[in-house]
């Protein structure tokens, strides 16, 4: 017969002596029992399916990979959403599969491809002083500018500073302002030549790199041209022999040319054959104005005075300057095209254009000059500025196409953090 021991403090059931558990609820009978269970609610099977806890081993748990991604994801969350400070902010490098962290190490964030060009790692206004030709056009112009400006206020202060010490009545104030603006005519042909050699020095294969000395030669015809036009100017071109000045103006003409002919390689028409055979055909004309103008000045079958000469070069200019406006105009509105359509239309209507605007201008040259090299200069001088701004829309229409957006309904790139998605 079974003895009755005890009763259960749960459910009041009457338990058998040594039981250790309520055979009506099923609760333990000894209170360190019942903190066993609270502590170990379940019993583990032994087997493929038994798992040790941390404490058994004294390794740390291994998380389930499922899990992982899902708590990874939500710390990249938290991490991503959370605000930056500025300092931090301006040095964090952009977070890809790649990236490390190493706020962990106690270590300040490292930029990744940090190669800083020497012209580049000069802080305030010393970055303006220095040419760096890996940084376009304005890297290259903007410092030239300023050490150009700075020898004219140089140059205009030393100019004060004689004029209060001695009587400087005896200059011409007009020749004094020709005199500096062809000193400033010296500075920009150094400025658009050193541009020039430095386009050409960037550019792969030898040609180009043979080409880059021609800058130079332009840049000396044009300085030397200008000095001696210093001394004209002060002496009514009648300073020295005749043939000094034959010189001076042969110089300035043949340098404008060639320095002409270098920006005009610079334009980029795409690999059309047609605009190709363009070019080369104003290169032509560049080489057979440079003829002209040497015709005119050496073996004409007259003797040109200085004063004739200048008068000449003055009116060359005139018809480039002009003709460059009024096709610059065209040329602006005829850019606004977009299709490929139009824009083909568009340079068919500038073609006709030319050509018409070219009639016009043999009409005006045959009523103003007679037949010789000069009218000859003045009708190609029409066509080269034409053909130019011709190519240069052609150049706008290229770099639209190159710059377009892409078609709609494209995916974006997965790198690119600007159009990545947050599903």
């Amino acid at each position: 017969m079974e003895r009755i021991g005890k009763f259960c403090t749960n459910c009041g059931s009457a338990l058998s002596e040594g039981a250790k558990f309520c055979g009506q609820c099923g609760a333990p009978t000894q209170p360190h029992e019942a903190r066993a269970a609270e502590a170990e609610p379940t019993r583990q099977p032994r087997g493929e399916d038994a798992q040790v806890t941390p404490s058994q081993t004294g390794r740390p748990p291994r998380e389930d990979p499922s899990m992982a991604a899902v708590s990874g994801a939500a710390s990249q969350t938290r991490k991503d959403s959370a605000p930056v400070a500025p300092r931090e902010a301006a040095t964090q490098p952009p977070s890809d599969d790649t990236s490390e962290t190493v706020e962990a190490a106690g270590t300040q964030p490292r930029v990744r491809d940090a190669a800083v060009a020497p012209g580049k790692s000069l802080g305030g206004y010393k970055r303006f002083l220095r040419i760096d030709p890996s940084g376009g056009f304005l890297a290259v112009v903007t410092p030239l500018f300023i050490w150009i400006a700075a020898a004219g206020i140089l140059a205009w202060a030393v100019l004060g500073l004689i004029s209060l010490r001695f009587d400087l009545s005896f200059l011409n104030l007009e020749d004094l302002f020709f005199t500096m603006l062809i000193i400033i005519g010296i500075m920009l042909s150094v400025v658009a030549n050193a541009y020039l050699a430095l386009s050409y020095r960037d550019r792969a294969g030898a040609l180009w790199q043979a080409l880059s000395f021609l800058p130079v030669l332009w840049a000396a015809f044009l300085c030397v041209g200008l000095s001696i036009m210093i001394w004209q100017v002060w002496t009514d071109f009648a300073g020295g022999p005749n043939e000094l000045r034959r010189a001076m103006f042969s110089l300035v003409g043949v340098g404008i040319c060639g320095m002409y002919g270098g920006y005009l390689s610079l334009v980029v028409i795409g690999p059309a054959r047609i605009y190709q055979a363009v070019r080369r055909v104003v290169y032509v004309l560049i080489a057979l104005v440079a003829v002209e103008i040497l015709d005119a000045l050496w073996w004409g079958a007259r003797d040109v005075p200085g004063i004739e000469m200048w008068e000449h070069f003055l009116r060359a200019g005139l018809t480039a300057v002009s003709c460059a406006i009024v096709y610059a105009i065209i040329a602006f509105f005829m850019a606004q095209a977009r299709s490929k359509g139009s824009q083909t239309s568009m340079l068919v209507a500038y073609v006709i254009l030319g050509v018409f605007g070219f009639t016009i201008a043999v009409g005006a040259l045959w009523d103003t000059f007679p037949p010789g090299a000069i009218r000859f200069v003045h009708g190609a001088i029409v066509i080269v500025i034409v053909a130019t701004i011709g190519l240069l829309v052609v150049q706008h229409f290229e770099k639209k196409k190159v710059a377009g957006n892409p078609p709609a309904g494209s995916a974006p790139s997965p790198r690119d953090p600007r159009q990545a998605t947050v599903s």
